[in-house]
C-alpha cells in the first residue's frame, strides 16, 4: 500500500516537471519576435516596370528631334560629285527652322545613278513611310550650274543654260564631275512653273542640309537624314 502511494506521487511530479518544461520552450521561441501576418504581403502595392511602348516614338517624332539638335560642323565640297555624293538619299524637312512653308512630313530625295533626279516626299501616318511625288511640279531633275557672272532670279531651264554657255555666260555641269570649282549653283528643274535655284550648304555631326534659295524672296530651309 505504502509503495503505491509513492508511485502515485511520483507519477504526479513527474507530469507537472514536463507541463513545466514545454510552457518554458514556448516561452522562449515566443519572446523578442513578431508574428508573421499571412495577409501583409498583399496589402503592399506591387512594383510596376514601365512598358517599353510608352518610351516608343514615332519616325516624325525621331526626325523632329534631329532637327532640333544643335549645328554641326560645316562640310566643304569642291566639286560636283562631291555634292551628289553628300545629297543622294532621303532628307526630312525641318518646319521649324527656315521660312519654306511645306507641309508638315515633308521629305526630298536625291537620286544620281545615271542622271540627277530629285522628287519630295509624302509621308503616311498610318505606315510611317514616305512615298516619291509624281506631280511635274515636285519632281524632276537635278541641274548644276556654274555661272560668270550674276545667276538669274527667274530661274533657268536646261536650254536656256545651254544658251548662257556658249555665250560665256553659264556652264552646265555634269553630277558626277570631280573639277575643282569655286563655288556652283543647284537648280530643281520643274516642267510646270519655273525652276528651284539653290545654294546647298551642309554640315556633319550631326548631318544636315541647308537650302538657300536665291531670288527676291530668299527661302531658308533646313533638312536632316530620313535614313
Amino acid at each position: 500500500m505504502r509503495a503505491a502511494i509513492l508511485a502515485s506521487i511520483l507519477a504526479i511530479v513527474i507530469g507537472a516537471t514536463l507541463v513545466l518544461d514545454a510552457c518554458a520552450s514556448v516561452s522562449e521561441l515566443s519572446v523578442g519576435s513578431t508574428p508573421v501576418q499571412p495577409d501583409a504581403a498583399l496589402d503592399a502595392e506591387p512594383i510596376r516596370a514601365t512598358p517599353d511602348a510608352m518610351l516608343t516614338s514615332t519616325l516624325i517624332d525621331r526626325l523632329e528631334a534631329k532637327c532640333a539638335l544643335p549645328a554641326g560642323q560645316s562640310v566643304n565640297y569642291t566639286s560636283a560629285a562631291q555634292l551628289s555624293a553628300l545629297l543622294k538619299g532621303r532628307w526630312y524637312h525641318c518646319g521649324s527652322i527656315g521660312n519654306w512653308d511645306l507641309p508638315r512630313g515633308t521629305g526630298l530625295a536625291y537620286g544620281f545613278d545615271q542622271i540627277g533626279t530629285y522628287a519630295f516626299l509624302d509621308y503616311a501616318d498610318q505606315s510611317e513611310s514616305f512615298t516619291p511625288s509624281t506631280d511635274v511640279n515636285r519632281s524632276g531633275q537635278i541641274l548644276y550650274v556654274a555661272f560668270a557672272g550674276t545667276p538669274s532670279e527667274g530661274g533657268v531651264t536646261e536650254a536656256g543654260v545651254a544658251a548662257d554657255a556658249s555665250a560665256g555666260g553659264s556652264t552646265a555641269i555634269p553630277w558626277n564631275d570631280t573639277t575643282t570649282r569655286n563655288g556652283f549653283f543647284v537648280y530643281l528643274t520643274r516642267a510646270g512653273d519655273a525652276d528651284l535655284e539653290f545654294q546647298m550648304l551642309l554640315e556633319e555631326n550631326p548631318r544636315k542640309l541647308h537650302l538657300n534659295e536665291l531670288g527676291g524672296t530668299p527661302v531658308l530651309s533646313t533638312f536632316v537624314p530620313i535614313d
